[in-house]
């Protein structure tokens, strides 16, 4: 995570999901993760036990393999969504070379699947067979009369389907649907129709020495913008305090983070990456999918600058961790101490049945 890594500083568009992953650097994800605590940050970057992704080998083993993509977050349904938005939404050409629905029984209406189906087709085609045959000899018998059975369609989808990733028959719709819903909005319509995706950028931050790294899902390179996908849900609220509460809780860190790394490889002549803004795709994730636009920006708003005093704070300890802890688990021995009111405030301040 520092600059001796295998990723000089520089702009790299060509690297796959997994090598810009696999490459060190500190990014705003292991950044958020140091600030649910340094103890979680290490487990998710430098834990020797930890198991590759692609392979299953832990990382203390790895060092002489390929793939090397660690993650202590296993892939989550909500994460696989958000994943087939973005390449929906912002590069739909690679859409279906990337996904595919997940193949299910009920799609072949047709196939053989029990011993009563098999014999009965035999019998259709004249074909003659043991009555007391088991199902594998029934199987193989069927076979060499190219039956239709269901293992071997599904065997045939899954060749077919090589290299792509597998959504759920719902995933597949809501991706669908929610990208059509994005698609509809006049006002991202020219940001979409003009840019580069998935551009890997890597950066030292002068502060700390640190080499960071983000991966720009989609650069509106002539109007300056960056655009980035995401999901919301309303779970009972109005939709603008749905999308402000993601903002505020999930992704207030994001664009200072990555337009930071943008003005420090301006800075170091890697490319023109200046006067960049940030804008929020947002888009329900069930119907009737609605979508908010919401822009951010380094404009002289209070909240921008107090993201900036946490990132660059956070990043000034995260080297401090570094610096004293090295490889070994990034935590002090805790101590005793009392709850303290400011912890409890829900407590203090709620309204308290009197019990007669």
């Amino acid at each position: 995570m520092t600059s001796n890594s295998a990723f000089a500083p520089g702009i790299y568009e060509n690297l796959t999901n997994e090598q810009y992953h696999a490459a060190p650097g500190v990014s705003n994800s292991t950044l958020k993760t140091f600030l649910v605590s340094p103890l979680h940050c290490w487990h998710a970057t430098l834990n020797p036990e930890l198991e590759c992704a692609l392979c299953g080998v832990s990382r203390g083993k790895h060092a002489n393999l390929p793939c090397q993509f660690f993650s202590a977050r296993a892939e989550t349904p909500a994460l696989r969504l958000g994943s087939a938005l973005h390449t929906a939404t912002l590069e739909p050409e690679k859409f279906m070379e990337r996904y595919a629905p997940r193949p299910a029984a009920a799609d072949y209406t047709e196939a053989l699947t029990t011993v009563q189906s098999m014999q009965e087709w035999l019998i259709a085609q004249g074909l003659p067979f043991k009555k007391s045959a088991a199902k594998p000899e029934l199987q193989a018998v069927c076979r060499e009369a190219k039956a239709p059975l269901l293992e071997d369609m599904l065997s045939a989808q899954a060749k077919k389907d090589y290299g792509k990733k597998y959504l759920d028959k719902a995933e597949w719709a809501q991706a669908c649907r929610m990208a059509a819903a994005l698609e509809r909005e006049s006002a991202l319509k020219p940001y979409l129709a003009d840019g580069v995706g998935e551009v890997s950028i890597f950066a030292l931050d002068p502060d700390t020495g640190l080499l960071l790294k983000c991966r720009v899902d989609w650069m509106a390179a002539r109007s300056r913008v960056i655009v980035d996908p995401k999901t919301f849900s309303t779970r009972g609220r109005t939709v603008d305090a749905a999308v402000a509460s993601a903002i505020q809780f999930d992704y207030h860190t994001q664009p200072w983070f990555y337009l930071h790394v943008l003005r420090l490889a301006t800075e170091a002549g890697y490319a023109d990456l200046s006067g960049f803004s940030w804008l929020y795709a947002f888009v329900e994730s069930d119907a009737p999918y609605e979508v908010r636009l919401r822009s951010m920006g380094p404009d002289g708003s209070k909240y921008w600058d107090a993201t900036g005093a946490e990132i660059q704070g956070a990043l000034r300890r995260f080297a401090e961790y570094q610096r004293e802890f090295g490889n070994k688990p990034w935590a002090y021995h805790q101590q005793v101490r009392p709850v303290t009111d400011t912890e409890m405030k829900a407590v203090i301040y709620r309204e308290v049945e009197e019990w007669v």
